[in-house]
């Protein structure tokens, strides 16, 4: 790190004053030409400093924006991958990459990655916020011919790209304080049901509390019980119900409401005991 000016003059004076052949250098004045040229040298080893701390922090962020091989680098290619467009050699023959960069081939918009059973398991979604899908076998298949391509030798890699998981809600009851009708109350507890799935991140885990909290927070609702949830895989192609007793790993990343015209929502004003 470097110095201050004020540190390096102050080194410098106290290793001239230990010199015997320049204690003919005492004057007291502070404009003394001794002690000018001392401070042009301290501001030149400053400047020199710097310029080896600013180098130091480029090479620091280099080396930390290397992962090549990691799962993060492949979680990010994943991201950068171009539906359609062929890989080129670039770098000097040191790395396939496209040229030029073209965001409206960029598909795949989340990722998440698994390496603990040995194999990388990418998870992959195309869409924005609160319209996820899943890719096309094209897609996918273009997808998995690029990780060929780029990945390092060795490396098993397994893409997971699945209809998104469905939450299933059974017997559902809202409680609120009567100020507002049961509808205003229905319609405002479903986009909350929304909201609350949009906003789980990608990959992230359904915890039935967090939901209810979720659900309870619409304005004038006092308490929630529900009776029964459960949640919809897609892992295998076809829908296979999984109940929730706690929490659940969304297999697909992402999730949304099984059905809102089978969502059984009973609304209801609670009842005070003013006892």
């Amino acid at each position: 790190m470097a110095r201050d000016i004020s540190v390096i003059y102050t080194s410098i004076i106290d290793t001239k004053n230990t010199r015997d052949e320049l204690n003919g250098l005492n004057s007291n004045s502070q404009v003394a030409i001794y002690k000018l040229w001392a401070y042009i040298v301290s501001v030149a080893i400053f400047t020199h400093e710097l310029l080896w701390d600013l180098f130091r922090d480029e090479i620091d962020e280099t080396l930390t924006s290397r992962i090549n091989g990691t799962t993060y680098w492949y979680a990010q290619k994943a991201l950068d991958y171009q539906d359609g467009d062929e890989l080129k050699v670039l770098g000097g023959g040191t790395y396939l990459g496209y040229d030029p960069i073209i965001e409206e081939s960029k598909i795949v918009t989340r990722c998440a990655f698994d390496d603990s059973g040995g194999t990388l398991d990418l998870k992959l979604a195309k869409g924005d916020v609160g319209s996820l899908s899943k890719l096309t076998d094209g897609e996918r298949d273009g997808v998995e011919s690029y990780f060929d391509k780029i990945k390092f030798a060795g490396t098993d890699i397994n893409i997971i790209s699945v209809q998104g998981d469905e939450i299933r809600i059974d017997g559902v009851t809202v409680y609120h304080d009567g100020v507002r009708s049961d509808a205003d109350i229905a319609s405002d507890v479903e986009v909350a049901m929304d909201d609350f799935l949009v906003n789980l991140d990608f990959n992230g885990i359904f915890y039935v509390e967090y939901f209810r909290d979720a659900v309870q927070q619409v304005e004038n609702v006092v308490d929630v019980n529900i009776a029964q949830i459960s949640l919809d895989s897609f892992e295998t192609g076809s829908a296979v119900i999984l109940p929730i007793t706690r929490r659940i790993s969304l297999y697909s990343g992402y999730a949304k409401i099984h059905d809102h015209t089978e969502l059984t929502v009973t609304i209801e004003t609670a009842i005070w005991d003013m006892t």
